[in-house]
């Protein structure tokens, strides 16, 4: 299959499966602050770098964060707010 256009990304093909299935995000584990960072960043349907600039909280550390980083409570605490999610989720 051919595509003229090659600068189409990934999220403008996949929106409309993202918007419709994001509930089989849900299934995804908890067992770290990595899974459930990666988890509620996917059912909101969000990038890295959205998440970084949705919470405020720079794209260096929200990587370092899904990659099993430990994360300050005033981080923590910005995540949560931004993604309206208790805070004690994330501990």
């Amino acid at each position: 299959m051919f595509y003229e256009n090659k600068k189409t990304t990934y999220k403008e093909i996949f929106k409309t499966f993202e918007n419709t299935q994001s509930s089989i995000y849900y299934n995804l584990p908890e067992d770290s602050l990595k899974d459930k960072i990666y988890k509620v960043r996917m059912i909101h349907g969000l990038t890295q770098r959205e998440l970084a600039v949705k919470t405020g909280v720079s794209y260096s550390c929200i990587c370092k964060y899904e990659s099993g980083r430990n994360i300050s409570k005033e981080n923590k605490e910005k995540i949560c707010k931004a993604l309206n999610i208790p805070l004690d989720y994330l501990y």
